[in-house]
C-alpha cells in the first residue's frame, strides 16, 4: 500500500462527506479505514512516512463530525473517540497531535454528550498543552487514563505500537508513560501486557526487543503485585540477554542502556535476588562502565548506585574485604593504571555513585577514594600518554557527589555507619576544584577544558553550601538572628580569633568556611564570568546569583555586599550568556578593590579574543570604565589597573592563551589613549616593567601573532611624554632587535610601524631632521621580508639605523644576522633550500 493512495483517499472521503455525497450506509466500510489511517506509520530506512496520512485522517474525522448527525455516528463514536484521543496524546509529530485534538474538539462540540468525558479531556489536553511531546506522554496521558473508557486502548497502543516504534526517543517515552498508567490498572498490565513484553525482549527486531525491555524496566519500578514466577523471569532477564549475545551487532548500545535501566529498576523495586544474581548484575554493570559511549556509562553508573545501595549489605564493622576489593579497590586500581580512556571515564563516574557505606567505612578508605579522584582530575594527568578531558570532568563530578554523600563532621550524631569528611579532606577537594578552573586544555574539539571548569563551578557552589551549613563559628542557621542581622557584617578571620561567638546551640566549634575561602570562591566565579565562552559565563553568572541570593544558608563574608548586589542588579531577569548584558554589569563590580584582579584577568581574554560579539561588548565595557576613571581623575585605580595588567603578564609568561589577548587588550587601550596617565607617569614604573616583560616574552618566541602584538605595544609606548631614557635604552633597542627577527613578516611589520612613527612624530626619536630622513629612507628601501636578500646587508642597514638614531646596541647584537641571537648555534646554509635557487 502506497502512502500517496492513503493520503489521497482520506482527503477524498473528507470532501465527499462535506458535500453530502458519502451516504451513511457506507460508514461501516469507511470508518474502520479512517481509524486505521490515524495510526498509519510505514518505516522506510532510518525514518518513516505517514504523518501526512495521519493528518489527512484527522481532517476526515473533522469533516465527519460536521457532516453527520449524532444518531448516524452513534455506533461509531466510541471507536472514533479512542482513535482521536490516542493520536492526540501519543503521535510523534506535533501537527498530528494538534490535528487529532482539533478533530476531537469539533466532534465534541458538534455531537454533544455522546462523547464520554469529552469536555474533561479537552480541558486537560488542549491545543497548546499538546505541543510538548514529553508533556503529552508523561503528564496528560496519565490524567486521561483515569477515564476507564480510554484506559485499555491507551495501554494497548503504548504496549503494541509505541513501545516498538522506530524512533528510540518515542520508545523511551512510551515505556515511561506505560509505567505511570500501570498503577491505575495494574491487573490488566500484569495479566495481559507484561507477559507479552517479556516474550518480546528476545525478538529479532531491535526496536521490538529494546522497547519491550525498557517497558519491562519501567513497569518493574512501580512495584506492582507480581507473582513469584514473573519476578524470577525479570530477575533472570539480563543473564538471558547476555547469553543470547544481544549486545552485539547493530543496536547493541541501546540494548546495553536498556539493560542498565532494568538493573536500576530491579534494585529500586527490591526484587528478591540471590547473592549469585547480585554479583552477576554487578559484572554486567562493570562491562557497561567501560563502554566508549558516554550515555551508557552514565546509565550504568546510576544502576551501580541503586544496586549497591539496595543490595550487598554491610555490617557495623564495614564491608567485607571481598566486597571492598571487588568494588572500591578494583575501581581505584583501574583509574590509576588503565590506559583505556573509556575505562577511566566510566569508573571515575562509578565512584561518585557508590553509597556511603562503601565510600567511607573508614577515613582511610575515604581518603584513598578522594586521592584517586583528585589525581584523575588534574589537567596534567595522562591516560595512555594523552590527556583525557572526560576523565577529568567525571572525576570532578564524582568528587562533589562523594562529599555530598558522606557529609561533614558535625556536632549532631548521625545514624549513618559511614565516616564523614574532615576539614583537611574538604580543603583538598576545594583545592582540586580551584585547580580545575585553570584547565584550559584544547584539542581538535576545541576548549575541552571548559567541561571541567563548568563542573568545578557547580562543585564549588555545592561544597560551599555544605561547608557553611556545617560551620558553627557564625550564626547562619538561627532564624531569629537571621531575621534581624545580615551576614554581610559577619566577623573577619582576625576578629574571630579574639572573639568568642555564640555557638547557636552547638556543642563545640567547627570551622569549614572562612573569609579566605569566601573570597577565593568569589574571585574564581568573577574571573569565569569574564571569560569568552558563553556557556562558561552563563554557568558562572547563575552560580554567583545563587550564592548571593541564598537565604538558607546565606553566603557570608561578602565585602560590600550591598554595593555588590546593587552593581549587579541581581534579581532582575537576565541572560548571563549575553555579552552585551554581562560585561557592563561585571565592570560595575570592578570598583570594589578586592575583585579588580580576577575581573580584569577574565576580561582581557574576552577583549583580546577572536569572537566579535564578545570582544565588542567587553571592549566597550572596559573603555567606559577606564574613561570614567580618567574623567574623575581616579589615578589610584588607574595605577591599580596597570599593576594588575603587569601581574597578569608576569604570571603567565610563555602562555600564549593569556599573553596574546593581553597584548591585544593593551594595544587597544594605548591606541585610544586610555593608558596615557600610566605611560606619562614621572617614575615610569609601568613602562619599564612592561618593556622587561615584553623583551622576555619575545626571546625565543615562535608565535608570529604574539610577536606582531608585542611590536604593536612597543610602538604605542613611543609616546611624546615617555621618558627619553626609556625610549633610547629600552624601547628602540628592542624594536631594532626585532628588525632582525627570524620571521620575515615580523621584520617587515616592525619596519613599517617604525617608519610610520617617524613620519607622524619625529620628535620622539630626539634626532635632527637629516637623521630622521635618512633613517626613514633605510626603513623604506630595505627589503626586510626577503629571505633571499643578504643577511649581512640587513644587519648593516639595521646598524646604520641605530647609529643615526644614536642607539647603542651590544656588540653581540650588532654582529648578529637574521634570526640568530646570543648563544644560538648556526647551521650551514643549503644553496638549494629554496625553489627559486633551482629556477634562477
Amino acid at each position: 500500500d502506497k502512502d500517496q493512495a492513503w493520503h489521497g483517499a482520506c482527503l477524498a472521503l473528507a470532501e465527499l462527506a462535506r458535500r453530502g455525497l458519502l451516504l451513511p450506509r457506507r460508514l461501516p466500510e469507511v470508518v474502520p479505514l479512517i481509524v486505521q489511517s490515524i495510526g498509519y506509520d510505514c518505516k522506510r530506512g532510518q525514518h518513516s512516512v505517514g504523518s501526512h496520512v495521519r493528518d489527512a485522517a484527522c481532517y476526515t474525522m473533522w469533516a465527519f463530525s460536521r457532516a453527520y448527525s449524532p444518531t448516524i455516528l452513534n455506533d461509531y463514536i466510541q471507536e472514533m473517540s479512542e482513535a482521536l484521543v490516542v493520536a492526540s496524546l501519543f503521535d510523534r509529530e506535533v501537527n498530528c497531535r494538534r490535528a487529532a485534538s482539533a478533530a476531537f474538539q469539533e466532534s465534541v462540540g458538534r455531537l454533544g454528550n455522546i462523547h464520554k468525558h469529552g469536555i474533561s479531556i479537552l480541558t486537560t489536553a488542549d491545543y497548546f498543552a499538546l505541543g510538548n511531546r514529553n508533556e503529552s506522554f508523561l503528564t496528560l496521558a496519565p490524567e486521561i487514563a483515569k477515564f476507564e473508557e480510554y484506559q485499555i486502548p491507551m495501554i494497548r497502543h503504548l504496549a503494541d505500537v509505541k513501545s516498538v516504534h522506530w524512533d528510540v526517543q518515542v520508545r523511551q517515552l512510551a515505556s515511561r508513560s506505560l509505567a505511570k498508567i500501570s498503577v491505575i490498572n495494574p491487573a490488566y498490565i500484569i495479566s495481559s501486557v507484561l507477559p507479552r513484553l517479556l516474550d518480546q525482549c528476545f525478538s529479532e527486531d531491535l526496536a521490538t526487543r529494546h522497547g519491550s525491555l525498557l517497558a519491562v524496566a519501567e513497569v518493574t519500578i512501580k512495584s506492582l503485585p507480581l507473582d513469584d514466577s514473573t519476578r524470577t523471569i525479570i530477575a533472570d532477564l539480563i543473564p538471558s540477554i547476555e547469553k543470547r549475545r544481544l549486545y552485539r551487532g547493530r543496536g547493541g548500545e541501546v540494548m546495553r542502556a536498556a539493560a542498565c535501566r532494568l538493573i536500576e529498576c530491579i534494585s529500586v523495586s527490591r526484587l528478591p535476588l540471590s547473592v549469585k544474581q547480585q554479583v552477576r548484575l554487578l559484572d554486567s554493570i562493570d562491562a557497561c562502565l567501560v563502554h566508549p559511549t558516554e550515555g551508557i556509562q552514565k546509565i550504568a553508573a546510576q544502576a551501580l548506585g541503586a544496586l549497591m545501595y539496595h543490595y550487598f549489605p554491610v555490617g557495623k564493622s564495614g564491608p567485607s574485604s571481598r566486597l571492598q576489593g571487588r568494588v572500591v579497590d578494583k575501581y581505584i586500581g583501574i583509574i590509576g593504571s588503565e590506559d583505556n580512556p573509556a575505562a577511566t571515564r566510566g569508573f571515575c563516574l562509578a565512584l561518585g555513585h557508590l553509597p556511603p557505606k562503601l565510600l567511607a567505612p573508614s577515613s582511610v578508605v575515604l581518603d584513598s577514594i578522594l586521592s584517586c579522584l583528585i589525581d584523575a582530575s588534574r589537567k596534567d594527568t595522562l591516560v595512555g600518554n594523552e590527556g583525557d578531558a572526560e576523565t577529568r570532568r567525571n572525576a570532578l563530578l564524582s568528587l562533589v557527589k562523594v562529599c555530598t554523600a558522606v557529609g561533614l563532621v558535625t556536632n549532631e550524631k548521625s545514624p549513618s555507619d559511614s565516616c564523614p569528611l574532615n576539614k583537611c579532606q574538604l580543603e583538598r577537594v576545594f583545592k582540586s576544584m580551584f585547580e580545575a578552573l585553570q584547565d584550559y586544555s584544547t584539542d581538535r574539539r576545541g576548549d575541552v577544558g571548559s567541561w571541567s571548569r563548568m563542573v568545578a563551578i557547580d562543585g564549588i557552589v555545592t561544597l560551599a553550601y555544605l561547608a557553611i551549613r556545617a560551620t558553627t563559628t557564625f550564626p547562619h542557621s538561627c532564624k531569629a538572628h537571621a531575621a534581624t542581622e545580615k551576614l554581610a557584617d559577619a566577623p573577619s578571620l582576625s576578629q574571630r580569633r579574639v572573639q568568642r561567638l555564640k555557638p547557636c546551640g552547638r556543642s563545640f566549634r567547627l570551622t569549614y568556611f572562612d573569609e579566605n575561602l569566601a573570597h577565593s570562591i568569589l574571585d574564581a566565579l568573577l574571573k569565569q564570568l569574564g571569560e569568552k565562552l558563553d556557556t562558561v559565563r552563563c554557568k558562572a553568572g547563575e552560580s554567583l546569583e545563587r550564592l548571593l541570593f541564598s537565604s538558607d544558608p546565606q553566603f557570608p563574608f561578602v565585602p560590600h555586599r550591598e554595593l555588590f548586589l546593587q552593581a549587579f542588579r541581581i534579581g532582575n531577569v537576565k541572560t548571563w550568556s549575553d555579552p552585551s548584558v554581562t560585561f557592563p554589569l561585571l565592570f560595575r563590580v570592578i570598583s570594589i578593590d578586592d575583585f579588580a584582579t580576577p575581573i580584569l584577568a577574565g576580561a582581557v581574554i574576552s577583549v583580546g579574543g577572536l569572537t566579535e560579539s564578545v570582544a565588542k561588548s567587553s571592549c566597550a565595557a572596559l573603555f567606559d570604565w577606564v574613561k570614567c576613571l580618567r574623567s574623575t581623575k581616579t589615578l589610584s585605580k588607574l595605577t591599580k589597573m596597570g599593576e594588575v595588567l603587569l601581574h597578569i603578564f608576569e604570571h603567565n609568561r610563555r602562555n600564549g592563551r593569556v599573553i596574546l589577548p593581553l597584548l591585544v587588550t593593551m594595544n587597544k587601550l594605548m591606541a585610544h589613549g586610555l593608558l596615557d596617565e600610566l605611560i606619562m607617569a614621572q617614575d615610569s614604573v609601568f613602562v619599564r616593567k612592561l618593556m622587561v616583560c615584553i623583551s622576555s616574552e619575545a626571546k625565543r618566541c615562535t608565535d608570529v601573532k604574539r610577536l606582531l602584538a608585542i611590536v604593536d605595544v612597543s610602538i604605542n609606548l613611543l609616546h611624546p611624554r615617555t621618558h627619553a631614557k626609556i625610549i633610547q635604552e629600552q624601547i628602540l633597542v628592542f624594536l631594532l632587535t626585532e628588525l632582525l627577527n627570524r620571521f620575515p613578516i615580523v621584520r617587515r611589520h616592525t619596519a613599517e610601524e617604525l617608519y610610520l612613527k617617524m613620519i607622524e612624530d619625529p620628535t620622539i626619536f630626539l634626532c635632527d631632521e637629516n637623521a630622521i630622513d635618512r633613517g626613514s629612507q633605510i626603513l623604506l628601501t630595505t627589503v626586510w621580508h626577503d629571505d633571499q636578500d643578504s643577511a649581512i646587508s640587513l644587519t648593516e642597514s639595521r646598524n646604520t639605523l641605530a647609529d643615526l638614531l644614536s642607539i647603542t646596541l651590544p656588540n653581540e647584537e650588532r654582529q648578529r644576522s637574521i634570526g640568530k641571537r646570543k648563544g644560538a648555534k648556526s647551521k650551514p646554509r643549503d644553496d638549494f633550500e629554496c625553489y627559486s635557487s633551482l629556477v634562477n
